[in-house]
C-alpha cells in the first residue's frame, strides 16, 4: 500500500535523518494550506496550538514498511496513539497549486523557541539569548503574519494581559486619515488582553519603526504583563495624546489582523474587541 508523508524536519533532503526516507518517491516541495506553529530544539516538533506560519516541507509517497520505520523513528504507535511521543495526522498541502493530502506527524508535548518562518532550515539561526526583550502586543501585531511580514523574528507567543488599561480604537492612521488603529488608555479596574512575544533587540527597532516612534505616532512604554507563569516586564507601544481622535472608526481589514490573536486568546479576545467597538455606537 501507498502512503503519502508530509516531512518538515530532519527527514528532508539534505537533513540527518533523510536516509529513512530517500529511496521513496518525492511528489514535491510545498507549504502546509493550514497555518500551525514550528518549535525547535535541533529537532522541530509541530503543533496545531498555534497559527503562527504555513509549514514547508516535502512530499513522498512511501510503502508501508517505510511508513511504519517512520513510526518508529518519531515514537508514533498506530495502537496506542495517546502514549506516543508523536501524533500523526492528516493535513493538506500545497505544492506548485495542487493540494495534496498527506499524513504528517504533530508533538503537542514539547516546547521550544519558535520557527517564526515555518522552515526548519532557518532553525539554526534562531537561539534564545538574556538580551532579548519581551514585546507586549495588543493591535494588528498580534497577527503573526503581520510580524513575519515587518521582519520580527519571534522566538515565542503566549496569551497575557495587562491590569487598569482599556483597549480603545481612537488612533489616527497615518495613511488613512479616517480609519482607526487600536490603542491603550489608564482606566482603573479594566484589563487589555493581548499576546507577549520575546524579540531581540534588533527586532525592536523594527517595531519602532513601524509604529512611527520617530515620527511621533506611538511612544514605547514599560509595563507589567500577567501570564500563566507570573507577572513579567515588557515593552508596549501606546499613541501619542495629538495623534488620537474620538471620531474614527477601524476598518473591517485591520480589525481581521487583531481576530487572529484568537487562536491563543479565544473568546475573551473577541468580547473585548466587541465591547470597545460598541463605545460608538
Amino acid at each position: 500500500m501507498k502512503n503519502i508523508v508530509f516531512v518538515y524536519g530532519t527527514l528532508r533532503k539534505t537533513f540527518s535523518n533523510h536516509a529513512h526516507i530517500s529511496s521513496s518517491r518525492l511528489l514535491g516541495a510545498g507549504r502546509t494550506c493550514e497555518k500551525f506553529v514550528m518549535f525547535s530544539r535541533l529537532i522541530p516538533f509541530l503543533s496545531d496550538s498555534q497559527k503562527v506560519s504555513t509549514i514547508y516541507g516535502e512530499v513522498y509517497e512511501v510503502d508501508d514498511k517505510t511508513l511504519s520505520a517512520l513510526d518508529r523513528l518519531e515514537g508514533y504507535n498506530p495502537n496506542s496513539p495517546s502514549s506516543s511521543w508523536y501524533r500523526r495526522s492528516i493535513i493538506n498541502v500545497n505544492i506548485d497549486g495542487e493540494v495534496i493530502s498527506a499524513l504528517c506527524y504533530f508533538n503537542d508535548k514539547e516546547t521550544a523557541p519558535i520557527v517564526s518562518s515555518g522552515d526548519f532550515a532557518d532553525a539554526q539561526n534562531i537561539a534564545q539569548k538574556s538580551s532579548d526583550l519581551l514585546y507586549f502586543a495588543y493591535g494588528s501585531n498580534m497577527n503573526p503574519t503581520r510580524m513575519i511580514k515587518r521582519g520580527i523574528n519571534f522566538t515565542s507567543r503566549e496569551p497575557c494581559f495587562i491590569s487598569n488599561f482599556t483597549l480603545k480604537f481612537n488612533k489616527i492612521a497615518y495613511k488613512l486619515p479616517g480609519e482607526a488603529y487600536a490603542n491603550i488608555e489608564p482606566c482603573k479596574g479594566d484589563v487589555t488582553h493581548g499576546l507577549l512575544y520575546r524579540v531581540t533587540t534588533k527586532d525592536l527597532l523594527a517595531l519602532d519603526k513601524n509604529e512611527g516612534v520617530s515620527y511621533g505616532h506611538y511612544y514605547r512604554e514599560e509595563v507589567l504583563v500577567n501570564t500563566d507563569f507570573g507577572i513579567k516586564k515588557a515593552i508596549c507601544y501606546i499613541a501619542c495624546h495629538d495623534r488620537t481622535s474620538e471620531d474614527i472608526y477601524p476598518s473591517q481589514k485591520y480589525l481581521n489582523h487583531l481576530y487572529e490573536g484568537a487562536d491563543l486568546l479565544g473568546q475573551t479576545l473577541l468580547d473585548s474587541i466587541s465591547t470597545s467597538l460598541k463605545t460608538f455606537r
